[in-house]
């Protein structure tokens, strides 16, 4: 049994916000504020990331990629495919602390043993980025769910990019896009 509260998630009034071009689409993106830095609510879970580039690179795009509404929101609007506890304000990141919890636990496994410290890492990646678009890019929007797999992969890609100049590798975008089988 495993406890993720309420106590850990953002002050969603300690945001700014700024207009930044994505693919041709104008976007309001959540921009770090001078006393509040998001990632830090994924701390524990960014540090399981061996690379520090990679662990550079997930604080770099929670801080100024990820939608706002991340931080607000339930892991699932009927209730129907998560848990009580991801439901309400903040539930969203509390589900995935817990899928990043799971992951660590398989790749423990002796199954996992022999995967290389890179994809450790993309999986550990993928997993707390997995939900960042749920409902849309930038703005909350229902309609975007169906995608949201395919949009984080793609948001994920762009900010990958502007932080690497590289675009990001396979591995990891699949791991994003194929999250729901």
């Amino acid at each position: 049994i495993f406890h993720i509260s309420h106590a850990s998630l953002p002050n969603k009034n300690a945001f700014l916000f700024n207009s930044k071009n994505l693919g041709g689409t104008l976007c309001s993106m959540a921009v770090i504020h001078s006393s509040s830095v998001k990632s830090k609510y994924f701390e524990r879970e960014i540090n399981l990331i061996q690379s520090e580039d990679y662990r550079m690179f997930v604080r770099y795009y929670l801080d100024n990629y990820c939608p706002s509404y991340f931080w607000e929101i339930g892991a699932s609007s009927s209730g129907k495919f998560h848990p009580q506890f991801s439901q309400g304000e903040g539930g969203l990141v509390r589900h995935t602390k817990a899928v990043v919890m799971f992951a660590e636990e398989l790749l423990r496994m002796s199954s996992y043993m022999y995967m290389s410290e890179e994809h450790k890492d993309f999986v550990i990646m993928a997993c707390i980025v997995h939900d960042t678009c749920k409902y849309g890019q930038c703005e909350f929007n229902k309609e975007f769910y169906k995608d949201h797999a395919k949009n984080a992969s793609a948001l994920i890609n762009v900010a990958w990019y502007d932080y690497f100049g590289v675009n990001a590798s396979e591995f990891f975008l699949s791991a994003i896009r194929c999250h729901m089988g």
